[in-house]
C-alpha cells in the first residue's frame, strides 16, 4: 500500500516530459521510472529493474568511457550528472542530459537517489551549427563584425583584427566609426543608415582607418538579420581589404591611360575627358551647345622639342626641358577658375581642356591662358651647359563653334597649330 503523498508523486512523474528515476543507491537498484524512459530510449524498461547497469548498454560507444568513469567514483549514482549520447534500437543517435541528486533519510543516510533526465538533441545540434559557424567565422579570409541593430560591436573575427589592428576586446560594445577615416561626408553614412534601416544589405567601397592610423580601402556589405517577427536586431558586415588591389589598379590604369614620357593623360585618356565635357558623365556628344550653360574650349600646345633638339631630345638636357615646360604648364592649369586639364596627344604637342561655366568668360579667360604662357616662357631653361628657349605655339577650338563632338574639335585645333609657322628659337652656350 503506497502512502497517498507517494501517490501524488507517481502521478505528477508520469506527466514529466524528460524520465523521473528513482534509485537504490546501495545496490544500484532502478526502484522507479516513469514512461518518458520509453518514449526517449525508444526501449522498455524492464530489463533496468533488474539490472540497471545495463542502461550503458545503451550509450554511445565515445561516451561509455567517461560515464563508466563517473559512476565509479564514491558518489556513483547519486552524483551522475553528464551530457551523453545514446543509440535507439534503430541506430539513431540522441543527446541526453541527466542530472541526479542524493535522497535524505533521517540521521543523513544516503541510501536512495532520483534523477531527471532530458533530451537535448535539438540544443546540441544548435550549438553544434553555432560552433561550425563561429569556426567559419574566424577562419574566413574576410573581415566580419556584427553588431545589434543599434550598431554596437558585438562581434569581430580575425581577420578583422589583422586586417584593422584592434584587438576584439578593444571594439567589443564600440561603435563602427571607430574605423572613420573623415574622408566620407555625411551623405555616404546617411545613405548607408537609411537602406540598412530598410531590411536592405548595403554594399560599397570604404576608406576606412587602422588603429595605427594608415588607411585602407574595404569592398564591405552590411546586410541586416531579422528575426522570426520580421524585426531588424542586428547587422552583419563582410569586407575585404582591397588597398593593393586598387594600387595594382591603378598602376594598371596608369600605364594604360598615361604617357610614359610625359607623365600626363594620354591621347585616349584626354579624349575621354573632351566626350564627357561636351556630353555629360555618358560621354554622348550633344546635338547642339548652344542652350549648354557651359563653355568648352580645346587649346593644342605645340611645344616644338623636336624642332629644337632633334634626336637629343630624349637626352638629358631634352627630358630637363620637357620636364620643366610641362610644370610651367600645369601652374598655368591650376591657376584657372574653371576645370582645366592637360594631355599628351604626342609628337611634342599637349592638350589643355577648359571647361567653364559661363560662356561669356571664356574669350577673356583664353587670352589670359595665351598671356600666360607667353610670360612663362620668356625665361630660358638651363639644360646642362645651355640655357633653352621655347615659345610654343597654340591652336584653339571652341564648341560648338567649331565642333560639337570630340574628333572634330580634336581636328580643329591641331589643324589650327599646324599653321602656325614654325617660330625662331635661340640656343645660346
Amino acid at each position: 500500500m503506497i502512502s497517498e503523498a507517494e501517490e501524488h508523486f507517481l502521478q505528477i512523474a508520469g506527466h514529466l516530459e524528460g524520465v523521473m528515476w528513482l534509485i537504490d543507491c546501495r545496490d544500484a537498484r532502478l526502484l522507479y521510472v516513469n514512461p518518458g524512459f520509453e518514449l526517449i530510449w525508444e526501449r522498455p524498461a524492464e530489463p533496468l529493474f533488474g539490472h540497471l547497469e545495463s542502461l550503458l548498454d545503451t550509450i554511445h560507444p565515445e561516451d561509455y568511457p567517461r560515464l563508466e568513469a563517473l559512476l565509479q567514483q564514491p558518489e556513483g549514482w547519486a552524483r551522475f550528472n553528464a551530457e551523453y549520447r545514446i543509440l535507439r534500437p534503430d541506430g539513431s543517435e540522441r543527446w541526453i542530459s541527466t542530472h541526479s541528486f542524493p535522497i535524505h533519510r533521517s540521521g543523513g543516510v544516503v541510501d536512495r537517489c532520483a534523477g531527471i533526465s532530458h533530451d537535448i538533441t535539438d540544443r546540441r545540434q544548435l550549438e553544434q551549427e553555432r560552433e561550425t559557424l563561429l569556426r567559419a567565422l574566424e577562419q574566413t579570409a574576410d573581415m566580419v563584425m556584427i553588431t545589434d541593430s543599434h550598431g554596437a560591436i558585438e562581434y569581430v573575427n580575425a581577420a578583422f583584427e589583422l586586417a584593422t589592428g584592434y584587438h576584439r576586446t578593444e571594439v567589443i560594445g564600440s561603435q563602427p566609426t571607430i574605423l572613420r577615416s573623415g574622408l566620407l561626408d555625411s551623405s555616404f553614412y546617411q545613405r548607408l543608415w537609411q537602406t540598412i534601416s530598410n531590411g536592405l544589405p548595403f554594399s560599397e567601397l570604404f576608406i576606412n582607418r587602422r588603429k595605427d592610423g594608415d588607411l585602407y580601402y574595404e569592398a564591405k556589405t552590411i546586410s541586416p538579420v531579422r528575426n522570426g517577427g520580421g524585426e531588424v536586431t542586428h547587422f552583419v558586415a563582410t569586407g575585404k581589404d582591397v588597398t593593393r588591389r586598387l594600387g595594382r589598379q591603378e598602376q594598371l590604369d596608369k600605364l594604360l591611360h598615361h604617357d610614359p614620357e610625359s607623365g600626363l593623360a594620354n591621347r585616349a585618356l584626354f579624349v575621354s575627358w573632351l566626350r564627357q565635357a561636351l556630353g555629360g558623365e555618358h560621354g554622348y556628344p550633344r546635338a547642339r551647345l548652344e542652350n549648354v550653360s557651359n563653355a568648352v574650349a580645346l587649346l593644342c600646345i605645340d611645344l616644338g622639342l623636336s624642332a629644337l633638339l632633334g634626336d637629343s631630345r630624349r637626352e638629358p638636357p631634352g627630358e630637363a626641358l620637357l620636364r620643366t615646360a610641362l610644370a610651367r604648364l600645369q601652374q598655368i592649369a591650376g591657376s584657372q577658375s574653371g576645370r582645366c586639364r592637360l594631355g599628351w596627344l604626342g609628337q611634342d604637342r599637349v592638350a589643355l581642356l577648359l571647361e567653364l561655366n559661363d560662356h561669356c568668360d571664356l574669350q577673356p579667360q583664353l587670352q589670359q591662358i595665351q598671356q600666360q604662357i607667353d610670360h612663362q616662357f620668356k625665361s630660358a631653361v638651363q639644360a646642362a651647359e645651355h640655357q633653352l628657349y621655347l615659345k610654343p605655339h597654340i591652336g584653339i577650338a571652341i564648341a560648338p563653334d567649331n565642333g560639337d563632338d570630340s574628333d572634330t574639335l580634336l581636328q580643329h585645333a591641331e589643324a589650327a597649330v599646324s599653321r602656325i609657322d614654325t617660330p625662331t628659337r635661340r640656343c645660346n652656350s
